[in-house]
């Protein structure tokens, strides 16, 4: 049993009506550390543009990161992008379903889409570690950026860790194109393409790691060993889950020498 299939099993069965779709963009709020450090930089950058602006969510996935912005803004112009056309239409039902007219999604190839200085934020969750022309992309939202726009991307990093989080992931590792980014060398390649500043931190650090052991490698790992496991696993889940809140709060304000994850904000 591995993490990505799960998750995606589990966004195809909540897609099923509104409401449980909405309860399961709630589950990956609530569970997903990424999502935690994603939605504090969404929500500083929301303060600093109260008026309507364009934003690109590139590999939009189940659309919560769009729904998210919605929330913060509903005078926001979103447009969500992603290869997989199942996911587009699931998404644009649901959207249509609560009557909001401000997003859409299309279907189309973060390698191939460009538009002019038409957005005032790209936004890129976890696509890049799967992309292997990374240059053509980062160009492709350079481009596509307004002067003073910004850039918002969360990667798997190079660094070391103690849980080896990738393992579970996907059970062919071939899906990854790289298995993730130096922070460094990240933030040269994109000033020299033209980003005036570069700003990056670690994500998953200590806290953040503990959580992730906690939440996804335990009950996975002993799903692997026996399915009858899995009928204990509500009550885990409620004695774990306080501690895992705490955790990822700790992870998202604390900072990090060295982490699993990158955050990285670029300029226009």
């Amino acid at each position: 049993m591995y993490y990505d299939p799960v998750k995606e099993t589990l966004g195809s069965l909540f897609s099923r009506n509104a409401l449980l779709r909405r309860l399961f963009y709630r589950l990956l709020d609530a569970v997903l550390l990424r999502s935690w450090h994603m939605h504090r930089e969404l929500r500083i950058w929301s303060k600093n543009h109260p008026k309507a602006t364009h934003i690109l969510d590139a590999g939009s996935g189940f659309g919560q990161y769009s729904y998210f912005l919605n929330k913060l803004n509903p005078h926001y112009s979103i447009l969500g992008i992603d290869i997989k056309a199942d996911q587009v239409c699931k998404c644009n039902e649901f959207y249509r379903h609560k009557k909001i007219t401000n997003v859409y999604f299309k279907s189309a190839d973060v390698l191939n889409f460009q538009m002019a200085e038409a957005f005032d934020l790209v936004l890129c969750v976890d696509v890049m570690e799967y992309v292997e022309d990374d240059e053509a992309v980062f160009k492709n939202f350079y481009h596509s950026l307004r002067p003073d726009g910004k850039f918002l991307m969360s990667v798997p990093s190079d660094r070391e860790t103690r849980f080896n989080m990738r393992e579970f992931r996907y059970k062919d590792k071939m899906d990854f194109v790289r298995f993730g980014y130096n922070m460094s060398e990240l933030k040269i390649r994109l000033k020299k393409m033209g980003y005036k500043k570069v700003r990056a931190r670690y994500t998953y650090g200590t806290p953040g790691q503990l959580s992730w052991f906690l939440s996804i490698k335990v009950p996975f790992t002993l799903s692997n060993i026996s399915k009858v496991f899995m009928l204990i696993f509500p009550v885990y889940f409620i004695l774990i889950f306080p501690v895992c809140l705490v955790l990822n709060f700790m992870d998202t304000h604390m900072g990090h020498l060295t982490g699993a994850g990158i955050i990285l904000k670029a300029y226009k």
